[in-house]
């Protein structure tokens, strides 16, 4: 069975390619997830519309959620990179390049994609 999730998700990630972020976060915002699972790409969907808008603070809020849920993932620091350059704040991209160093992260190549997206 599907559930309303779902669906929205679905019609979301199609407005996303269509370049219509703010008809997506319409419809997010009335979608609520579920499982751990849902949570994590609800976050990542939420951040990426609300990068695309312009909305940074509120794209950092959501990547901060993903990165709360997944600590050990490069991805949400990448992404959390993504929005501090747009944002033209470098001083907190240095800063969390210099804390993925810390990091176990559980995937090498988003390590190596992350570093070429910062120098």
């Amino acid at each position: 069975m599907v559930n309303q999730f779902s669906i929205n998700f679905t019609v979301a990630e199609n407005l996303v390619q269509k370049n219509k972020h703010s008809d997506a976060l319409a419809l997010l915002y009335n979608t609520v997830p579920i499982s751990k699972f849902q949570k994590r790409y609800y976050c990542n969907i939420m951040a990426v519309c609300h990068l695309a808008v312009k909305n940074f603070n509120a794209a950092i809020i959501e990547v901060e959620k993903f990165i709360a849920m997944m600590p050990d993932s490069a991805f949400p620091y990448y992404l959390l990179g993504e929005v501090y350059k747009k944002k033209e704040i470098m001083t907190k991209r240095i800063y969390i390049i210099k804390s993925l160093y810390g990091l176990n992260l559980t995937i090498s190549m988003h390590f190596l994609v992350i570093l070429h997206h910062f120098y």
